[in-house]
């Protein structure tokens, strides 16, 4: 018998046994089937595999339980049995940790609307410009969002104002959170890969928006890390020493998969520590790019409709004929992510392939071809790169050239035709004592236009925590006589001001300049900037300006000389928001925002733990900007609220949806409360400990007890009231009459406590 076994009793020896089971201590959740002999312990194979256990004969009637390193701790007395076994005897599914973050439940989305504007003023010599740009964005229509804005301008000459309104974009937006899809309807922005060109469209458009609608989700394949362990354990995942993931895992292999986005070479430590304290790491390096797409992953995107045209200064100008723009990406392993792009219209049949391939720890190349047939006109586009980086070091190429006559929508349907040559490079080097430095290379060229090759070297350094050095020169290799240097120093006076000192030599100019600023950063802030500027040209000048941070506008106003010219400006932007049956004056509302209803006005409120400002008379104020699809902290100060409210959660969690709106309720309720001051019929205090009961209730849930001096803190009092009190020398009844206060907690009393024999 193995050491730990505990003898059999005769009563039960060859006899059938239903016991608790311990497996590497990990309890197992129902009875298990044994048959004792002789003091061990025997199971069928179905028993033994639904342990977790390997079975050597399948078709034997019992097994020994205790063989090849297995263990076995039988207690009679607790009808339990401890096993100990080798990974190398358990068959065991892999369990996996998701480090990835995962979906947080959206907050409730009322329906609402919002019209946020950029307001600008410029005043000179020459006259006047005032530019307003207008956004309505309705929300809280179920998965639907509508959006449309534009811009309205107005300019002074010799002759007048003169004003023209153009709209920009107007959709209808469906969004699937859960899928990542989204359908827009109206004006729409194409999407594809690296090496097609944007087109913006007035249609339908059907795809996939992780950024959007799964900005927690980790996109890129990232590597998986495997591990093992024989009892639950403790397991911890750290990349380039930070900790990205910790969780349980039970006895079995397992592995980590979904490190967060990064590029270049890393290193990870897989750390695993199990339940007797022992700890074992794993180093893992490995390589992250953003280019790839996990395994199985797919990004597509299909749009049909007309091509916009004159964006910006027309309307509503859109191409004659129909035209189809569809891409799609998939992740077809760890290693390689595959691509495809097509576009067509009456007149243009375009399309390609390309794909991104991981080599390793040596980097991320892709490639990719397409080609175009418009009517006489016929070419090709190639497309390749590469890139590496170690933290320390790195280097990218891109490459992009066309060939024939080779078209896309927009050069087909606008006339803005691709270049002939795109073309970039970059090395760079970060050294702790030197700093980082970067090596440029751009080379770009349109048909029939002369090309422009530019080389420049960059360098950067910070001296201490509070000072910043950067100098910069880039030359034009086609017109060596266009030279530029640059030399900057930036100082960090505390959390909200700066100062930064820069000269920049261009071909025979030289222009110093010298900044000093405060940011704006809460409600209530009020921000500076003061700017000298030196031109040995002769075009000196400076400008001073100031911005104001409330809850409801963000202004700015200042003043600008060049030279002999001067220029006012003033600037407002901001929102006026309906919502939850009333109207906001609001910062401007971007990503996302919540309205927190309290009930009760001047109450403070907190975004993030940072003071954001108090509600209104409604008990109302709208916070932003906020994180949609991410957890966002907000909570109120209850210190200024009457004694009488309840304030039931101080803190809550807000998830905007994919609108970005979101409503959070307090839900803060006037409690009708008093201290009743109890005395017998010889005005005595009613003895502390005595149980008050509410007359004519059978529910004792309310049930309290007398304190001292006779006083009693009761709830949910009524105009007419009755107790019911248990003291030592008996029971006696009192009753008082309560009128709502609006502040305070009052006390009601003396009141005398009549004994039932005295009735």
């Amino acid at each position: 018998m193995a050491d730990g076994v505990v003898a059999a009793d005769p009563a039960t020896a060859n006899n059938e046994v239903y016991l608790e089971v311990s497996l590497n201590q990990t309890q197992k959740p129902s009875l298990f089937r044994f048959v004792v002999r002789d003091g061990h312990l025997y199971a069928s194979p179905a028993t033994l595999r639904e342990l977790g256990l390997q079975v050597a004969d399948v078709h034997a009637d019992l097994l020994p339980v205790e063989h090849d390193g297995i263990v076995v701790a039988y207690d009679v007395a607790g009808q339990r049995a401890t096993i100990t076994a080798p990974l190398s005897q358990m068959v065991l599914a892999t369990t996996r940790l998701d480090a990835r973050a995962t979906a947080d439940t959206p907050s409730a989305t009322p329906l609402g609307m919002f019209l946020s504007y950029d307001a600008d003023a410029i005043r000179s010599g020459n006259g006047g410009n005032v530019v307003i740009a207008p956004a309505l964005k309705i929300f809280g229509l179920g998965r639907a969002t509508l959006q449309t804005n534009g811009i309205v301008q107005s300019s002074s000459t010799g002759d007048g104002w003169h004003t023209r309104a153009i709209r920009l974009d107007t959709s209808a937006r469906w969004t699937f959170p859960d899928r990542a899809l989204e359908v827009v309807v109206g004006d729409t922005l194409t999407d594809g890969p690296d090496w097609s060109r944007q087109t913006r469209m007035g249609g339908v458009r059907v795809g996939t928006n992780y950024h959007s609608l799964q900005p927690y989700r980790v996109l890129a394949p990232g590597p998986v890390f495997n591990g093992e362990s024989a009892v639950p354990s403790n397991v911890e995942l750290y990349v380039n020493g930070i900790k990205q993931y910790e969780g349980q895992a039970p006895v079995g292999r397992f592995v980590v998969n979904g490190t967060p986005s990064m590029e270049g070479l890393g290193n990870a430590q897989l750390v695993v520590t199990d339940a007797f304290g022992r700890s074992r790491s794993i180093d893992i390096p490995f390589y992250g790019t953003q280019r790839l797409l996990a395994p199985g992953l797919d990004d597509w995107s299909v749009a049909l409709g007309r091509v916009r045209l004159d964006y910006g200064a027309k309307s509503s100008h859109y191409a004659p004929d129909t035209a189809l723009d569809a891409s799609w990406r998939r992740g077809i392993n760890p290693y390689f992510t595959g691509e495809a792009h097509l576009e067509a219209s009456r007149g243009l049949r375009e399309g390609g392939l390309g794909g991104a391939w991981l080599l390793g720890r040596a980097g991320v190349v892709h490639a990719a071809w397409a080609g175009s047939d418009a009517g006489a006109l016929r070419g090709s586009q190639t497309a390749w790169g590469y890139q590496w980086s170690n933290g320390r070091f790195s280097f990218a190429f891109d490459s992009l050239r066309t060939h024939g006559d080779y078209r896309d929508l927009a050069a087909v349907e606008s006339g803005f035709l691709p270049p002939r040559v795109s073309e970039s490079a970059n090395a760079g080097v970060s050294l702790a004592t030197l700093g980082s430095f970067n090596l440029t290379y751009a080379h770009l060229q349109y048909v029939q236009q002369p090309a422009s090759r530019l080389l420049g070297l960059y360098w950067s350094r910070s001296m201490g925590s509070h000072w910043f050095v950067n100098a910069g020169g880039s030359i034009d290799l086609d017109h060596h006589d266009q030279r530029s240097f640059s030399l900057g120093l930036t100082v960090l006076l505390d959390n909200q001001r700066q100062g930064r000192a820069s000269v920049q030599r261009s071909q025979a100019q030289t222009i110093s300049e010298m900044d000093m600023a405060k940011m704006a950063r809460v409600n209530g802030d009020i921000g500076w900037r003061l700017q000298a500027r030196h031109d040995d040209t002769g075009g000196n000048g400076g400008l001073a300006e100031a911005t104001w941070l409330t809850e409801a506008v963000q202004l700015t106003g200042g003043v600008a000389q060049d030279g002999g010219d001067r220029q006012y400006h003033l600037a407002a932007s901001g929102s006026v928001l309906w919502m939850g049956h009333s109207l906001f004056a609001s910062r401007q509302v971007t990503d996302g925002f919540a309205l927190v209803d309290t009930g009760y006005p001047n109450v403070p409120v907190k975004l993030e733990n940072r003071p954001y400002g108090t509600t209104n008379r409604s008990g109302q104020i709208i916070l932003t900007p906020l994180f949609p699809f991410q957890q966002n902290h907000v909570s109120i100060d209850p210190s200024g609220l009457p004694a009488n409210v309840r304030v039931p959660v101080r803190d809550k969690i807000v998830v905007p949806g994919a609108s970005g709106a979101a409503k959070a309720s307090f839900e803060l309720a006037q409690v009708h409360a008093a201290i009743v001051i109890l005395h017998d019929a010889k005005g005595e205090a009613i003895p502390m400990g005595s149980t008050v009961h509410r007359a004519g209730t059978s529910d004792t849930g309310d049930d309290t007890i007398v304190g001292y001096d006779g006083e009693v803190y009761l709830e949910n009092l009524s105009a007419s009231n009755a107790l019911e009190i248990d003291a030592p020398n008996g029971r006696c009844t009192a009753r008082f009459g309560y009128a709502a206060h609006d502040a305070d907690i009052p006390r009601i009393g003396p009141v005398t406590c009549i004994a039932e024999t005295a009735k």
